[in-house]
Parts: structure tokens; sequence; C-alpha cells
């Protein structure tokens, strides 16, 4: 409980106050409406203030003495008569300066027993910004760095939004090319597929050919023989060269790879070692198309 000084809440409504101290002197009462020194108001009584204006609701009104300290109230003088009034003038000025004392004390920022520095739940102004690790900060200075820090952050924000745009981009440009990657190698793949199988028939085409041939007994190692063809022979059981004016072509057929190559000629010798199988013949024309081998009589 304060000595000295007493504090109400405003209600809008009432603009009376009571006095809850003794003063020596009226100029020692003083009246603060939210921490502002009043000077609208006058003494009802000794112990009522009357305000100028009607506190609003909720505004702190702070009555308050301040004891005059600068001069005695009362100065003995030697061989003068001693009053009990002034006995109590003066004792009163002594003891209303100690009670403000007391109530000064009390209001300040001090240690508790636990060590610890009490603010009894006050607004503590007047702070400057702190310097080292360990300083009280003002509300200004949080705010600034706060604003600060929520700025790198959001640019921070920023920066990682865009790159993770860009990682999204990356990674749906990734997946579109995997994806027609994976559309190439499947038609690739198919193309495979159809060119080995297009290998296999014509192979399998060609060994037709070669085994209707070989079926015909027709001579294996011919070289050196231009200018002759095939016969049937006297036995019927296959076929011999024999002269003829009529110049025959020859036809050699040869597999390269999966492809079949066919080489044919009237004048020039050929050996037929160097081909898969051969034949010799007038009015009959063999050619490769598409890969198949075609008889034309």
């Amino acid at each position: 409980m304060a000595y000295s000084y007493q504090e109400f809440i405003g209600d809008g409504v009432s603009n009376n106050y009571n006095i809850p101290f003794t003063y020596v002197k009226t100029s020692e009462v003083n009246v603060y409406i939210n921490g502002a020194l009043a000077t609208d108001f006058e003494f009802s009584s000794a112990s009522t203030l009357t305000l100028g204006v009607v506190p609003a609701n909720g505004v702190i009104v702070r009555i308050a003495r301040t004891t005059d300290l600068e001069t005695r109230a009362v100065d003995f003088v030697a061989g003068a008569v001693l009053s009990e009034e002034d006995l109590d003038t003066a004792l009163t000025q002594v003891f209303n300066g100690a009670q403000e004392a007391v109530d000064k004390t009390s209001e300040t920022i001090a240690k508790s027993t636990d060590g610890s520095f009490d603010a009894q739940s006050r607004i503590v102004r007047n702070v400057n910004d702190p310097v080292l690790g360990q300083d009280a900060a003002n509300r200004q200075w949080v705010i600034a760095q706060t604003a600060t820090a929520l700025t790198a952050a959001s640019n921070s924000a920023l920066v990682s939004a865009g790159s993770a745009t860009t990682a999204s981009n990356e990674a749906t440009r990734a997946y579109n090319e995997a994806q027609r990657a994976l559309g190439f190698a499947d038609a690739v793949s198919t193309q495979a597929g159809n060119a080995t199988t297009s290998a296999t028939a014509a192979q399998g085409a060609y060994q037709d050919v070669v085994n209707a041939l070989d079926a015909a007994n027709i001579p294996s190692q011919v070289a050196g023989r231009a200018g002759e063809f095939l016969q049937v022979n006297e036995n019927a059981d296959g076929y011999e060269l024999v002269a003829s004016v009529a110049a025959p072509s020859f036809f050699g057929l040869r597999t390269v790879g999966s492809e079949i190559e066919l080489t044919y000629g009237r004048d020039a010798d050929f050996n037929v070692a160097d081909f898969d199988t051969w034949t010799m013949a007038e009015n009959i024309t063999l050619a490769v198309q598409n890969n198949n081998l075609v008889i034309q009589l």
C-alpha cells in the first residue's frame, strides 16, 4: 500500500476524488491523468478534489503528495516557545518526506528475494537500444528487428519458391523427355522386331530358293565357263553345263547380314564358291525386290 499517493480508474461519470493522505500545504497535492500533470482541479474540502473534466472510462487518475523538502516547515529559534503545533508541523514534514521516499523506493525496479528485478507489472519506458547480447530491448527495436527478420524470411521464401518452381519445371521437362524417350524406344523396339521378322522371312524365302536349286543337283563348282548354260543330263537326275551360242545369264545369290544380294552377268566368268547358291539359264530373270527373290519366266 502506498503512503503518499493513490490511483483511481476513471468511470466516465465521476470527477470527485478523495485525498487519502495528510499534507501540510495544498500546493503539495498533484493530480496526474494517464501520467500527465493536470492543473484543472479544486479542493472541494480538505480531503476531496474535484477535477475540471470527467476522466473517461479506464483512464488512470493518480492523486499524489510531493512534500516541499527545499526548506524546513518550522525554523526553531533559540529561546523561542516550543509549541505542539510547531513540533507537529516540523515532524509532519519529515514524516511525509519519509513516506514519499518509501513510496518512491517501492515503485522502483528492485531486486526480489529470488535475485530477479521486479517491474511490478508496469511498463518500463525510455529503454535504450540493446548493445550486448543480454541487454534489455525496447519495443521499437524489437519491432524493427522483427520486420528485418520477416523481410529476410520473406525474400528467402520467395527465392525458395522460385527454386521450387524451377525444379518442378525441370522435373516436368525431364518426365516429358523420359516419356518421349520411352516412346522412341518402343518405336525402335517395334521397328527392330519388324526388321527381325522381315529378315527371318527373307532368310526363309532365300533358303527356299537355295533348297530348290540344291534339289535340282546343279553343279557346285563352276569357274571359267562363260558361254555355257545348264542342261538336264542324260540320266535326267541333274544338270550339266553345255556350250551355247545363246549366251545364257549367270545368277549368283548370297546373304549379307539379313539382306539378299544378287549378282548376274553373261560375259564374265564367275566363281560359284563366292556364292551361297547359283544358276545359269536362258529366258529366265531373277531379281530381288523388298528383300524377296522374284523369278520371272
